[in-house]
């Protein structure tokens, strides 16, 4: 956008995790974090090693997650951060928070397969503290105001008349059902009638995009 308007005073870009400008985020998360993880969790069933020992994560994850929205388990673990000991239930949307999470970062994802291994087995506790770890240490870092304000503005009214049905997929429809109803309610700014149009323009760009990239 300022290179768009400010060519003169624009040297060089550099657009690190890009998306089409024609593209609205609707519900773009729960495919784009499935996507991720099929790449993620392959770089495992790829590996004789890692596969002899936790065969295909993803789909233990997704019968993980199934179980958990059955039946959330009440669960026995010590607390990472304080050392107490706690029992607390386990849930799929933690879980999945704490997938989407980790996905960022490739070299934490690592320790995804063992962790959902041992859950699918019945033994929760590392699971739940690592959701509990991430809940504790993640609330104040998030700027959800700032990402509404953003999303709200670019996006709210763009979105497709219709939206597809993730359902089947690890985050589901939650997070896009939650980002349309809070932008209802949500300050927005007005975004000028050529915001999506593609910017051409002879200032050189630097447009770096990642495989495992969950966004």
């Amino acid at each position: 956008q300022y290179a768009m308007r400010h060519p003169q005073q624009t040297r060089s870009i550099v657009l690190d995790s890009v998306v089409p400008n024609s593209l609205h985020l609707s519900n773009i998360f729960a495919r784009n974090l499935d996507d991720a993880l099929a790449l993620q969790f392959g770089v495992c069933t790829k590996d004789p090693q890692c596969k002899a020992r936790f065969g295909d994560p993803r789909a233990e994850l997704g019968t993980l997650l199934e179980t958990l929205r059955k039946a959330p388990p009440q669960v026995s673990y010590r607390d990472p951060l304080s050392g107490e000991q706690k029992t607390e239930a386990l849930n799929a949307d933690e879980v999945a928070g704490l997938v989407r999470m980790f996905a960022y970062m490739p070299a934490i994802a690592s320790i995804l397969p063992l962790q959902i291994h041992e859950a699918a087995q019945g033994r929760y506790a590392g699971l739940k503290a690592l959701t509990s770890m991430l809940h504790t240490q993640m609330k104040d870092q998030m700027a959800m105001g700032m990402q509404l304000s953003v999303v709200c503005s670019e996006d709210a009214g763009q979105a497709p008349a219709t939206v597809q049905d993730d359902s089947g997929t690890v985050l589901g429809n939650d997070m896009a059902r939650f980002m349309t109803q809070a932008c209802t309610q949500w300050p927005k700014g007005k975004v000028p009638a050529d915001f999506h149009n593609a910017l051409t323009t002879p200032v050189p760009a630097l447009v770096p995009a990642g495989q495992f990239d969950p966004v």
